[in-house]
């Protein structure tokens, strides 16, 4: 729903995922605007909020359903690596799990936008399981019901994480770069800046229509 504040109409947002790389950026774009920000976070962020139209929320995922919210929009930027997880099974928990939980969860409140970060490459054919991963959880999501569904497939991801060097990534940027220099179809492999991200799904927040939108990373660069 939409607030009503000095006669002027703010967009409400949940966010889940403010503590990542896409996240953070998306967190710190929307409190540069005037849209009333809900940060669910499963632990006190420590970050100072930009806005006073921001709330922090504390919550246990596992009693995600004792959440209520009111919103127009809800963003997840939530993910994690293999080597973070720890197993195959611990990363599907959160990267298709997890994320489909939250927008179940959503779907529920009444919220009819849903914002949601995937990966270039995606397939339930892949070899790998963190692209058929992340294609299992698109699918799943667009199935929910939601008015909108907007899917972003960023390529590696350019950005510092304090605590959280993730080599994999840092390791993959100069090759990636490498790809996008060939041109042609490699070129959408150009890495790009979680800043970058951040921005593009913020422009989309209130653009969209009663639609499903995927959006490749050279659509965002």
């Amino acid at each position: 729903m939409l607030f009503k504040k000095l006669n002027i109409y703010v967009m409400k947002v949940v966010l889940f995922g403010s503590t990542g790389a896409v996240g953070g950026c998306l967190k710190r774009e929307i409190e540069s605007h005037d849209v009333s920000l809900v940060n669910v976070v499963r632990r006190e962020s420590g970050y100072a909020n930009e806005s006073l139209n921001t709330d922090e929320v504390i919550l246990d995922y596992s009693n995600l359903k004792s959440l209520t919210i009111e919103a127009d929009v809800l963003c997840v930027t939530i993910g994690t690596t293999m080597n973070k997880a720890g197993s195959k099974e611990a990363f599907v928990a959160v990267d298709r799990d997890l994320v489909v939980r939250i927008a179940r969860w959503g779907y529920a409140q009444g919220i009819k936008s849903i914002h949601v970060i995937s990966s270039i490459g995606v397939s339930k054919n892949a070899k790998g399981i963190y692209l058929r991963t992340k294609a299992e959880m698109e699918e799943l999501i667009c199935n929910i019901g939601f008015d909108e569904v907007h899917i972003y497939r960023p390529s590696v991801i350019v950005a510092e994480r304090e605590g959280d060097p993730r080599f994999t990534e840092k390791l993959s940027v100069p090759f990636m770069k490498l790809l996008s220099h060939i041109g042609g179809k490699m070129k959408k492999y150009k890495p790009i800046k979680a800043s970058r991200v951040a921005g593009f799904m913020f422009s989309r927040l209130s653009s969209g229509k009663d639609a499903i939108y995927i959006y490749e990373s050279d659509q965002m660069q």
